[in-house]
């Protein structure tokens, strides 16, 4: 959120109260961090530890799908690039078996083909698949994106 310099002077000594009084403590070897205010209004101190958290909380949420929405607009784009030469590698195919004489007398593809179409697929996939798998675990995904990215590999 951008503040003009007039709010932030407007502002300047509420922070610094914050960043005097607000404590936010990593617990080793977990996720969890301990958030301490203290203040003479106990309901004040607990309504500033419960809106510093639901803050950061809500950012690093907003952070992360971000980066899944980016995440998903390049696979949306890989899909259509990778479809793109899924068809060039099709009619390259067709174009060489009808070449080379490939194709049985009912015009049906022979074994050799299916395997090698079968094979490209199969290898295509797979790498799409790594790819969404490596940049999901490069962005660390929370939770909730970990749902949706179990979804899309479900067939």
């Amino acid at each position: 959120m951008e503040r003009t310099p007039e709010e932030s002077h407007r502002l300047a000594p509420y922070v610094a109260i914050l960043k005097n009084k607000l404590e936010v403590e990593a617990i080793d070897d977990t996720r969890i961090m301990k958030v301490s205010f203290e203040h003479t209004d106990p309901a004040l101190a607990q309504a500033v530890v419960n809106t510093a958290a639901k803050n950061f909380r809500d950012r690093n949420y907003e952070r992360k799908t971000d980066r899944f929405k980016d995440t998903s607009g390049w696979l949306d784009r890989s899909t259509r690039e990778l479809k793109s030469k899924v068809q060039q590698a099709e009619q390259a195919m067709a174009d060489y078996t009808q070449r080379n004489g490939i194709f049985t007398s009912e015009g049906k593809e022979t074994l050799i083909v299916e395997k090698l179409t079968n094979l490209y697929n199969l290898a295509m996939r797979a790498e799409t698949e790594r790819m969404l798998k490596q940049s999901l675990f490069e962005g660390g995904p929370a939770r909730p994106d970990r749902a949706i990215a179990r979804s899309l590999f479900r067939h």
